[in-house]
């Protein structure tokens, strides 16, 4: 996500991004876990819902039991229909530019994901790849990959914008 926020700050877009490390962003009167999950997730929906013009790209990281399983694969809010648009761009972006045999189909988020289910500004969750894999978590770990895979976000938001 820091890659990505770069090409899109030298590409003129102004970013807010939720978090730059791997922290929560709880309340200080969170607690318990639990109250800080909450607290933390409330935190980053007040965001989004404060920059409704802005779209809303999560990134993340899949797993499954399998470890068969590779390839991005993007979700998509079910609240606004230029979600749909982002997340095939993007999807489309992994399947030509870095994982070629990436067959992956879009998906509409389901209430598991509470950010991009109760979006209602064009919002996408990236899962980049699986950590469940050995062979993919080794390349989410390279640096290079990982300014691989920021491209593909970045080219799919970029031909996002030229098709609307």
């Amino acid at each position: 996500s820091l890659i990505l926020n770069d090409l899109l700050k030298m590409s003129g877009a102004e970013t807010i991004m939720t978090r730059s490390e791997d922290i929560s962003i709880h309340d200080e009167s969170a607690r318990t876990i639990r109250a800080k999950k909450v607290s933390d997730i409330h935190n980053r929906f007040e965001i989004l819902k404060n920059n409704p013009d802005y779209l809303f790209v999560s990134i993340h990281q899949n797993t499954f039991s399998d470890p068969k399983y590779t390839g991005a694969q993007l979700f998509y809010s079910p609240n606004n229909s230029e979600s749909v648009e982002l997340a095939r761009s993007i999807q489309n972006s992994f399947s030509e530019h870095l994982q070629k045999d990436n067959e992956r189909e879009i998906k509409k988020c389901t209430t598991d994901v509470f950010l991009i289910y109760h979006a209602e500004s064009t919002a996408v969750l990236c899962e980049c790849g699986f950590i469940s894999n050995k062979q993919e978590l080794e390349n989410l770990k390279n640096k290079e990959y990982q300014k691989q895979v920021a491209f593909c976000i970045y080219s799919g938001i970029l031909d996002y914008y030229s098709s609307i």
